[in-house]
């Protein structure tokens, strides 16, 4: 029996304001088109679905379009809430759909799907505060204690995979390139929780990684780079063989348009010879390293390169006096005005009140501990 894995679709997700429609329909065909050639037996997403709460009719379109053809293998598919999903949005009509699994309300337990001889668990995305009162426990606000609760009734039947969508941990997290990646520390779980299991289906970290050395815990990352961070990142749709070893076979996605770093003298970045052979569409983060003033980058940029998501100039004297400023600066907002400010640079809009709320929670479980 294998299974496809995948998740954080974000389907309507903006790079800078630019649409990723055509990105995204493009890779969810390319995908399909995986499952069919593998012979799949299900398919299993491990949340965020969406990019966001209210997703767009376009959005919504696209994902419908995505699980028709999906049906047409006539296997199970199983879906999970993300972080960045609507629960009640993502199970409207839900109960309808031959053969579709989704589970995006949590209910207090897990919800178990059998396909042939291998047990499907899945758990949506949860919070401490979402889940207290399924435990009697107003003052639950730890991420560890609440998934102690949610698994001590837990009792294995045979082999058995789970399908969540949280930051795992097993110390430091390590890419498929062998670096480590911090994802952040309020909210961690550790995997020793689900030793259990024979697969951990994950969901919520972007870049391919298993967890710990040894461990079945896998992110399977999403389909699509989504900011220039991930620029040099290798892209995935992850079969997994339920045999006595859980394999898993890595099939290399192929996007539409890539994100990559360019960097040069802006003459040099010009040059037909710099920029010939390659997708002058791809997404860009280019730093420039000329040391005189530019003021027209972005326009002359624009001529060549079709989608420039960020521009950096690389000038020590620019660095050393953004540090100075910086300091002031810093020294003048509060840690809220800070991370909403990071957020508008880093995703290309201001943060919803959801966002503000969760930001603001973490502050003040900050300040208990």
């Amino acid at each position: 029996m294998k299974f496809l894995h995948l998740s954080d679709l974000h389907i309507g997700k903006r790079l800078n304001g630019i649409s990723l429609f055509e990105d995204q329909k493009y890779i969810l065909n390319q995908i399909a088109g995986i499952a069919k050639e593998s012979g799949v037996d299900a398919v299993v997403i491990a949340g965020d679905i969406y990019d966001r709460s209210a997703p767009s009719a376009d959005a919504v379109s696209l994902f419908d379009d995505f699980l028709t053809q999906l049906s047409e293998l006539n296997v199970p598919i199983l879906i999970i809430s993300g972080n960045h999903d609507s629960p009640e949005r993502l199970a409207f009509g839900g109960r309808l759909m031959k053969n579709i699994y989704i589970y995006s309300v949590f209910d207090g337990s897990l919800k178990r799907v059998t396909v042939k001889d291998v047990d499907f668990y899945m758990l949506p995305f949860v919070r401490p505060q979402t889940v207290r009162r399924f435990f009697d426990d107003p003052e639950l606000r730890d991420y560890e204690k609440m998934t102690e609760l949610i698994f001590k009734d837990f009792k294995k039947r045979g082999k058995s995979v789970l399908v969540m969508h949280q930051f795992v941990t097993s110390g430091a997290l390590r890419s498929d390139t062998g670096e480590s990646v911090t994802v952040g520390t309020l909210d961690n779980i550790s995997v020793s929780h689900f030793s259990d299991f024979d697969y951990v289906a994950l969901g919520h970290v972007h870049i391919p990684q298993r967890v710990g050395d040894s461990s079945n815990a896998v992110y399977c990352g999403s389909p699509l780079k989504y900011s220039c961070a991930e620029a040099g990142a290798e892209k995935y749709a992850v079969i997994v063989d339920c045999g006595d070893n859980m394999n898993t076979k890595k099939i290399p996605l192929v996007p539409l348009r890539d994100v990559r770093r360019i960097r040069g003298k802006l003459e040099e970045l010009l040059n037909p010879e710099t920029y010939s052979g390659t997708n002058t569409s791809d997404f860009l983060h280019v730093t420039l390293t000329d040391e005189g003033e530019i003021t027209d980058a972005q326009a002359r940029l624009a001529g060549v390169y079709e989608n420039v998501v960020e521009i950096v100039f690389e000038r020590e004297k620019d660095v050393l006096g953004a540090a100075e400023i910086d300091a002031d600066f810093i020294n003048s907002k509060t840690p809220q005005e800070l991370f909403a400010q990071f957020f508008e640079e880093q995703n290309g809009i201001p943060m919803n009140e959801e966002q503000r709320e969760t930001v603001n929670e973490i502050m003040e479980e900050l300040c208990v501990r």
